[in-house]
């Protein structure tokens, strides 16, 4: 994303939080792979607190910038890896001790319902007949990174699988977008978080699922320094690591950081 789309992005949320005077909203700019199981945690979190959560969801590396471009903007920042938190963190933009990893996750590889792609091992992705190998952008979208990380983990024969299917590759903006592809192709091929095949079981066929500890996938949270609502966002923040918090994740494929 250009920088003056990220900074007019920010102007504008900033406006929005600007104009109004709530005390009881808390602004949370979250990993778009969260959607489903933030949407329910804030609903519980809702009805037992009287606080109103909004969310911007996107690519964890499009928050980072736009919070770094505008760091009151929002309350939070929840990131798919801990490396855009320490990007704000390094800027001082985040509130002293208030990061936290809440979450891990693992990867799949995902193809439409009707893909013929069928594997015991990923190796064999290379002699796979399909088109394309959709991910998010390497460059910067924590799904790609880690999926790439992982690609370039394994070797078969003379290269790793990454090298082998390199040109097959198409970035995405972030792991919905992976998603999105799938879908409209049976020549497409994806690699997702295992929690979006939760989300998403019933319009993506898994592939493969690689074991959760052939990576090192976190999530990572802080409160904003400049957060316009401190104590109610260090209260979201705290609530997200509660045992009812973690079990909704649970149930949306997430496992314990």
């Amino acid at each position: 994303m250009k920088l003056s789309l990220v900074l007019l992005l920010s102007g504008l949320l900033l406006g929005c939080r600007q104009q109004s005077t709530d005390e009881r909203t808390i602004i949370v700019f979250a990993a778009a792979s969260l959607r489903e199981a933030l949407y329910e945690v804030a609903s519980i979190y809702e009805a037992e607190k009287d606080y109103r959560i909004v969310f911007n969801l996107a690519g964890s590396n499009v928050l980072a910038r736009q919070l770094a471009a505008s760091p009151s903007a929002s309350d939070l920042f929840i990131s798919a890896d801990t490396s855009w938190i320490t990007f704000l963190d390094e800027r001082e933009l985040l509130a002293n001790e208030s990061r936290i990893n809440i979450l891990a996750n693992a990867l799949s590889i995902v193809g439409h319902p009707s893909t013929k792609v069928a594997i015991i091992s990923p190796c064999e992705l290379q002699f796979a007949m399909f088109g394309t190998l959709a991910l998010g952008d390497p460059r910067g979208v924590p799904a790609g990174r880690y999926a790439k990380a992982w690609m370039s983990s394994r070797v078969c024969g003379e290269h790793s699988l990454w090298d082998h299917l390199r040109e097959k590759v198409a970035p995405a903006s972030d792991v919905r977008g992976v998603v999105q592809m799938v879908r409209a192709s049976p020549k497409v091929l994806g690699i997702v978080y295992a929690s979006d095949v939760f989300a998403y079981s019933d319009r993506i066929k898994v592939i493969y699922n690689v074991p959760s500890d052939s990576t090192d996938i976190l999530y990572a949270a802080a409160r904003m320094a400049a957060s316009p609502n401190p104590n109610a966002a260090t209260d979201f923040l705290r609530y997200l690591s509660s045992e009812s918090a973690q079990r909704v994740f649970a149930s949306h494929g997430f496992l314990t950081a």
